[in-house]
């Protein structure tokens, strides 16, 4: 009976030992997955607001200039209807429609975004080809920055005593509600373009999406990968402003494939830092009975990044890779890192 009893309890000391050693075992590997997703937490946390080295970003200034919200033109709309008359006494010739048609100032809110970036570096990555095959390619790449800090400026009408009718001062604001002529909130919709000194020829910012997420492994910039941004992503938000206590700058990555190989010099063009733009009528281009605006030409605030590159096509380095022209480039005089052109 005794033996019978024994058989009959054993399976069930068995089956009570082996939930304890699950649970042991449950215990054991669950905390340290516990923990280690606490640990990358952490260092996400840590990541987020850790500082560049010194040196390793270039922080262009704002290059604001007051002259930049106002540009006096003739109307050629109204100068092309022969609307000219000799009013003799019944009121000044200068006072006709024609007359104040020669020069008109016109005015307009204009805003800036400081631009920061790291060196032009280089990854190889498989793409995607048309033929649904992988090929590795190499990608060239600059990684950015973009602070609004606000103190735009907006024409105002002067209030002090004795100035001359339609007279103006600037004041600086924060808020694209309060600037002249604004057409909503300030975005950057960046406008890339690589230039070769030795060709001329120019190569347009590419998307890449495999590039992206290796290109934010290798850099590990401040942000969530989702917040590290392309050249079409990062237009999608206004930028909003800055301050000391709350930088709300904004990271992106702008990415080239299929590059000259050859080339020794090289220049990076953007556009969209500001709206500050310069404009013109040529003679001529305008024809009565025509749409407001036809011939007129623009020329956008460019900002203007110089490259020298010292390797050769066969084997290509980031690290040959230098801000700076020597003065051996065509059409450069002397050495300049960046400088800001109208474009």
């Amino acid at each position: 009976m005794s033996r019978s009893t024994s058989l009959t309890i054993r399976p069930a000391r068995i089956l009570q030992t082996g939930i304890a050693l699950v649970l042991m075992f449950t215990a054991v590997t669950v905390s340290p997955l516990a923990w280690a997703a606490e640990v990358d937490r952490d260092a996400a946390e840590q990541r987020r607001y850790r500082q560049l080295a010194p040196g390793v970003e270039t922080v262009v200034p704002v290059a604001r200039s007051e002259e930049e919200t106002g540009e006096e033109h003739p109307i050629v709309e109204v100068k092309a209807a022969n609307l000219a008359w000799d009013p003799q006494e019944a009121v000044a010739k200068s006072h006709t429609l024609d007359e104040r048609a020669n020069a008109t100032m016109f005015r307009r809110g204009v805003w800036h975004l400081q631009f920061a970036f790291k060196p032009m570096r280089m990854i190889r990555v498989d793409v995607p080809q048309p033929n649904g095959r992988m090929k590795e390619k190499l990608v060239w790449y600059m990684v950015f920055r973009i602070t609004n800090n606000g103190q735009h400026m907006t024409p105002e009408p002067s209030e002090e005593e004795g100035a001359p009718p339609n007279a103006s001062t600037i004041a600086r604001v924060d808020s694209h509600e309060q600037m002249l002529a604004n057409i909503g909130p300030i975005r950057f919709i960046p406008n890339f373009t690589l230039r070769s000194y030795e060709t001329g020829r120019e190569y347009r910012d590419q998307i890449i999406p495999v590039a992206k997420a290796a290109i934010y492994r290798r850099e590990q910039p401040p942000v969530e990968l989702a917040d590290f941004q392309n050249t079409v992503e990062i237009s999608r938000r206004p930028i909003p402003v800055s301050t000391d206590e709350n930088d709300r700058s904004v990271w992106g990555v702008v990415t080239w494939m299929d590059l000259d190989p050859t080339m020794d010099y090289f220049a990076v063009f953007l556009q969209g830092l500001t709206n500050a733009y310069k404009w013109s009528d040529p003679s001529g281009a305008y024809q009565a009975g025509k749409p407001p605006g036809t011939g007129r030409r623009f020329l956008h605030k460019t900002l203007k990044l110089n490259f020298s590159r010292t390797g050769d096509e066969f084997d290509q380095r980031e690290e040959e890779i230098h801000l700076g022209i020597d003065g051996r480039a065509p059409g450069i005089d002397a050495q300049v890192d960046y400088e800001w052109v109208d474009r």
